[in-house]
């Protein structure tokens, strides 16, 4: 997970990490940086909770 306009965990860095780890998902939050519980709180905890519920029930 990282922000879309992060300079130094890029999105395509973490869509590279996502694709060569097995049962892992690239989330990319538009507009924001590097402090994603700063400045997207919500976007951070409505993906830990989505991964968390979905990893649950496999």
């Amino acid at each position: 997970m990282t922000g879309g306009e992060d300079p130094g965990s890029t999105p395509e860095m973490t869509r590279r990490l996502a694709e060569a780890l097995p049962s892992c998902r690239a989330v990319i939050v538009p507009g924001a940086r590097h402090m994603l519980p700063v400045e997207r709180p919500e976007a951070l905890v409505r993906a830990l909770t989505t991964f968390i519920g979905e990893s649950a029930h496999a």
